[in-house]
């Protein structure tokens, strides 16, 4: 894979092959299955998006009309779909309760975030565990982040003998937590991805969305633009949108790990049409020197969200005891 920057990376996950077809809604009985057949919704008024964004008017049956052969390539109709998207995976969040959200290879990397009132598209709880049994000591489990009922915020590092964990103090730059409003779109900076992105499926619509309205990017006299095509079809039995990125580099070439210079990469997205979370990634690269690589599909599994009215026993008490050790860093560090 290339990117070196992912920590699942590091860690060796497996990465999962797939089998793509095109896809075929099948009818059925009485009341539509809303993942193969709801309508385009308006756009949603959602955070990041472009003020002046006046997008296509949306096609009703999209999930017919567009396959690999003839795919949509309007940019304003892909953000449409993007959008319903957006909107199917945030309309699954609507009771109270804790909710877990998984990235790459599921059980590995988890965030259970709590909500109150759906309504409000607030949060008021976040625990993410990290759990690797065949790198870590016996039966322990590291909490990365921690984000209290009263609006404590908490990061914290490893010790050395993967062990146990213990608090340290806010970088600056997530000095503006304090003031940020805890919503659903802002969740990514609490989970301390200083970006605002973080494992959660409607923050990887949003980025996505920017991208698509923002194709080129100049740094310097590094030079990008990207282009978009998207078309429904099945991944692994599942009716997905794959949406396929290409991107051209010119003036000054990113720089590889291996020292080729890149010239053009394609990558592959399949979201789910259920919930809209991006199931798969996968990237293919062409470089300056003619040579080429193929990554395996690497599976983002931003569609798994399951929902509890409570957290499991094992998960109360590492939040439980996360708050209790954040709550004595934070008196140790008041004056």
């Amino acid at each position: 894979m290339k990117n070196k920057t992912l920590l699942f990376l590091l860690l060796s996950l497996i990465l999962c092959a797939c089998q793509r077809e095109a896809y075929q809604p099948t009818p059925t009985s009485g009341a539509p299955d809303p993942a193969v057949s709801t309508q385009l919704s308006a756009p949603s008024a959602t955070p990041g998006l472009a003020a002046d964004t006046n997008p296509a008017t949306p096609q009703p049956d999209w999930e017919t009309l567009y396959a690999e052969a003839d795919p949509v390539t309007d940019p304003e109709e892909i953000v449409a779909i993007l959008q319903d998207l957006y909107d199917r995976f945030m309309v699954q969040l609507d009771r109270p309760g804790w909710y877990r959200f998984y990235a790459g290879e599921a059980g590995k990397r988890v965030t259970w975030v709590h909500i109150s009132e759906p309504e409000s598209g607030l949060f008021d709880g976040l625990l993410e565990l990290y759990d690797y049994p065949e790198l870590y000591a016996p039966g322990y489990i590291w909490p990365t982040v921690v984000v209290g009922p009263d609006g404590q915020i908490g990061f914290t590092h490893q010790a050395e003998a993967m062990d146990d964990y213990y608090f340290v103090e806010r970088p600056d730059v997530y000095s503006f937590l304090d003031d940020l409003e805890p919503s659903l779109d802002n969740i990514g900076y609490f989970a301390g991805d200083v970006e605002g992105g973080g494992q959660f499926g409607h923050l990887k619509l949003l980025r996505t969305i920017r991208e698509v309205q923002n194709p080129v990017h100049d740094h310097g006299p590094a030079h990008s633009e990207s282009s978009y095509l998207g078309w429904v079809e099945t991944y692994e039995s599942r009716p997905v949108f794959t949406l396929k990125t290409t991107t051209l580099y010119s003036g000054v070439l990113p720089v590889m790990e291996s020292g080729e210079r890149l010239a053009r990469k394609e990558v592959y997205t399949c979201f789910d049409l259920q919930n809209g979370g991006a199931i798969a990634t996968k990237s293919n690269w062409w470089y300056q020197s003619g040579n080429t690589d193929e990554d395996d599909w690497w599976m983002d599994n931003y569609h798994v969200v399951e929902r509890f009215d409570t957290l499991p026993e094992r998960e109360q008490q590492i939040y439980d005891e996360a708050l209790r050790r954040l709550d004595e860093f934070n008196q140790s560090e008041t004056p």
